[in-house]
């Protein structure tokens, strides 16, 4: 075998293992830092002990998108859930169906926007105006 190529060979395996084992760290350090759960199994007292939950979803123009969306919000079986959502300045039917829902739903909390100050982006305008609104201890 030519000496480049054995010099070659020599140093893509080095550079194999070194990338194995970053991809191995990785794996290790990310599966350490997930996100806990909650459920009322963890509740110590029962499901009265789970802390409040607001669920945000922010939507302009998602008529087709948002009787569904917070359908499937509102079908979550936890305690202390409450829904917002917030209606970023949409010129079709999303604010009605966020209003109808929500007549039919004590957990659903409708939040309008009709300006978008000057120096704010739209979504995170209507996301800081539907959490001003929140009362949950975790969003």
């Amino acid at each position: 075998m030519p000496p480049f190529l054995e010099f070659t060979l020599h140093w893509s395996w080095l550079a194999i293992w070194f990338w194995a084992l970053l991809l191995i760290r990785h794996l290790h350090v990310n599966a350490a830092h997930s996100e806990p759960i909650l459920s009322a199994a963890d509740a110590t007292g029962g499901a009265a002990d789970l802390p409040r939950l607001s669920l945000i979803v922010a939507g302009k123009d998602e008529e087709a998108n948002i009787g569904i969306c917070l359908s499937g919000a509102l079908r979550q079986d936890y305690p202390g859930l409450e829904v917002i959502a917030a209606n970023d300045r949409s010129d079709d039917r999303t604010g009605a169906i966020i209003d109808e829902m929500a007549a039919s739903d004590p957990r659903l909390k409708a939040v309008h926007i009709r300006d978008l100050p000057a120096g704010w982006g739209g979504k995170n305008h209507a996301m800081h105006q539907a959490v001003a609104q929140a009362s949950g201890a975790y969003f």
